[in-house]
């Protein structure tokens, strides 16, 4: 490295260093927040209890992984056959 780019990714990295706490602060911050609501308060929309009921699982899941399963089983056990007749078939045997 030149000592000209050396000296410019020094000044370039003090620079951006430099700069990272200013915008931070520059940019204010949250409202302070005390945490306490008044007793009185109303939620702004009601919101039922959960109810006991298991949700249905939905549809891609019920059928849709097992199918894929059941395929790439299928897949990868032909493509393990169609190897094995290939390799079977290529090479002889000789006895004498």
């Amino acid at each position: 490295m030149k000592p000209r780019q050396r000296i410019l990714t020094v000044l370039l990295l003090v620079l951006v260093v430099g700069l990272l706490p200013a915008t931070a602060v520059a940019g204010g911050g949250a409202a302070e927040d005390t945490g306490s609501t008044p007793a009185s308060a109303e939620p702004a929309v009601p919101v039922p209890p959960p109810g006991d009921e298991t949700p249905e699982p939905p549809w891609t899941s019920r059928f849709l992984i097992p199918l894929l399963v059941v395929l790439s089983a299928l897949l990868v056990g032909g493509l393990g056959l169609s190897y094995l007749v290939r390799v079977r078939n290529r090479y002889e045997v000789v006895r004498g």
